[in-house]
């Protein structure tokens, strides 16, 4: 596959000698800045001409409703556009980036001498300019494959956030963030709902048509409860006789499309994937992911489409995200019965308490890092940043510990790293995200988070939408996906309860319910390949090697480690893309 290096936008205030970068396929040369670029991604959509360059960057330019998007940075709104719009008017000599609600398409940025860079992808700073690594963020990234607020793992380059606009002219760079992102607890909760079924009703009928990643969960209900003509097939990967997939199966059955269902062991995991996915997309993350691109390419050309940018409207980021077992019920319930427990926290107190959570990183030294990396000093540093973050969000007028919660979470785990599970499609099918639009999120969010709490909205959809969707159960709990929520939870909970029962019985684990299967990458050489990849000084790499022989003969969780490896080799392309690109 051939190299994507995707945009690099460079101004220059002087009259200075234009950069020369040689490998992109194409250059725009004007007095004041120079555009290089790569074609193959759908997702991009660059025009140039006399007045100057616009990029945008997103999914509403496949919509068959021409009003969906823009490339004038005058008719621009964040709160109602949605995708991210780079552009630069050579009578003005301005550069502006606008981002949508939800930050959905992040650009970095850096000011280099008299020169100001931006670019898609992060590493062409680290490829064409000497950008140091910022330890900081090559911890946070190793973590959590996140970069807090701004920072990323170069100095002197930063990242778009949800709300931004950015502006550069005369050597100055300027930076708002909008305040929308507020509930109203005065708002009618009924007539907030129908506002909410609607736009995504709206949203989904002016969709294109695309291959839906299909799984028996909510999110997947939710985008088949209207417009179901413009899915053209279904895709889940996994393991296959789980009752997920049955599930499904019988979610998606009556769409009469083709569907289809691949075991995970189809897909090539190691070294030669993982090349081929940083040469084309700058990431090596959820190669099973990019194999269903690749296999659904041969069939259609229609982006791919699944439930990723839902989870303020599935209430999914509160508090009680952020734990597990026991305490997590607790939090749940709390939630959802008893949501004047959390309101009585001051913004203060959220932040002393959501700043631990929302930084938890390493325990101990990192087990693939030289031990001279003062490891306790940048976890220090995560959670001083996390702390700022969060503050950032209270001055801009977001209050409570669920709504904190839940919009750190949007901004950082799901945007930047869940949200690659979709993208890994961007130079084959192309993706399409219905719940990133902007109008829709500004309606999510002006709800409590004890409004939309564990999929309340989500059913509401579902019920007025496509009632029949509702009849079956999810795959983790006894009862059908309509009865209500409180009673679902407990019957995950007699579930639970009944399996650890058997199990003593019968002296042996039930079969698992989900599709999570990664286990036989145990057998294979595919963590050994990803850890000889990497280049820089920091990795152990001999003890790498030795923790995954012992991590496999535990019999270690191999998704988890498949998560990690993937991380470090992207993390590690983007401190040097060069050496990766000498290496193919």
């Amino acid at each position: 596959m051939a190299n994507n290096k995707g945009f690099l936008l460079v101004v220059q205030e002087t009259a200075e000698q234009p950069l020369s970068i040689d490998g992109f396929q194409h250059v725009k040369q004007y007095e004041s800045a120079t555009l290089f670029a790569d074609d193959g991604c759908r997702n991009t959509l660059i025009t140039t001409d006399a007045n100057g360059i616009s990029v945008y960057l997103g999914d509403r330019h496949l919509h068959a409703d021409e009003q969906d998007h823009t490339l004038d940075p005058h008719e621009w709104q964040s709160t109602i556009h949605t995708g991210t719009l780079v552009s630069f008017d050579t009578q003005h000599k301005q550069l502006k980036i606008q981002c949508d609600f939800m930050g959905s398409e992040t650009v970095w940025y850096a000011q280099k001498g008299q020169q100001f860079w931006v670019s898609n992808r992060l590493e062409n700073f680290s490829r064409f300019g000497a950008f140091e690594k910022d330890w900081a963020g090559v911890y946070t990234f190793l973590a959590s494959a996140i970069s807090v607020a701004e920072r990323t793992p170069l100095l002197g380059v930063q990242q778009t956030c949800p709300l931004q606009t950015i502006e550069f002219r005369n050597g100055k760079l300027n930076i708002t963030t909008s305040s929308a992102w507020q509930s109203n607890p005065e708002c009618n909760v009924s007539s907030a709902l129908h506002q909410i079924d609607q736009r995504l009703h709206d949203v989904l009928m002016r969709s294109p048509n695309a291959f839906l990643m299909l799984s028996a969960g909510w999110d997947s209900r939710v985008l088949l409860s209207s417009n179901r003509e413009r899915i053209v097939g279904t895709y889940t990967h996994g393991e296959l006789k789980s009752r997920e997939v049955e599930i499904a199966y019988k979610l998606g059955a009556p769409l009469q499309k083709g569907m289809t269902f691949n075991p995970l062991e189809d897909t090539h995991f190691g070294a030669e994937t993982a090349l081929q996915m940083l040469s084309s997309l700058g990431f090596a993350l959820f190669p099973h992911w990019y194999h269903a691109s690749h296999y659904l390419a041969q069939f259609n050309d229609a982006p791919l489409s699944a439930g990723l940018f839902v989870e303020h409207l599935s209430g999914h980021y509160g508090i009680n995200s952020l734990s597990s077992g026991t305490n997590k019920l607790k939090l749940l319930f709390n939630s959802m019965v008893r949501p004047g427990v959390y309101d009585k926290i001051s913004n203060e107190q959220a932040i002393s308490m959501l700043t631990p959570l929302l930084s938890d990183a390493f325990k101990t030294h990192p087990w693939c890092w030289r031990q001279d990396v003062d490891y306790q000093a940048l976890q220090k540093q995560f959670s001083d940043d996390t702390a700022a973050c969060l503050k950032g969000y209270v001055d801009s007028g977001t209050n409570g510990l669920q709504e904190l919660s839940e919009r750190f979470k949007l901004a950082h785990a799901h945007r930047q790293f869940f949200v690659l599970q979709t993208k890994s499609a961007a130079t084959t099918l192309g993706y399409h995200h219905p719940y990133v639009d902007s109008v829709l999120a500004q309606q999510v969010l002006q709800l409590k988070y004890r409004h939309r709490v564990n999929y309340k909205v989500s059913q509401y959809i579902v019920k007025q939408q496509h009632s029949d969707l509702c009849s079956l159960p999810m795959a983790a709990t006894l009862i059908n996906a309509g009865r209500p929520i409180l009673m679902q939870e407990a019957s995950r909970l007699v579930r639970i309860a009944g399996e650890k029962l058997i199990s003593k019985l019968k002296g042996q684990t039930v079969k698992g319910l989900g599709w999570n299967n990664f286990q036989f990458l145990h057998q294979q050489q595919s963590f050994h390949e990803y850890v000889d990849l990497l280049v820089d000084d920091m990795w152990d790499k001999p003890a790498m090697h030795r923790f995954i022989e012992q991590y496999g003969q535990a019999n270690g969780d191999a998704y988890s480690m498949l998560d990690m490896l993937t991380k470090m080799v992207t993390l590690d392309f983007k401190l040097h893309p060069n050496a990766y690109e000498a290496a193919r």
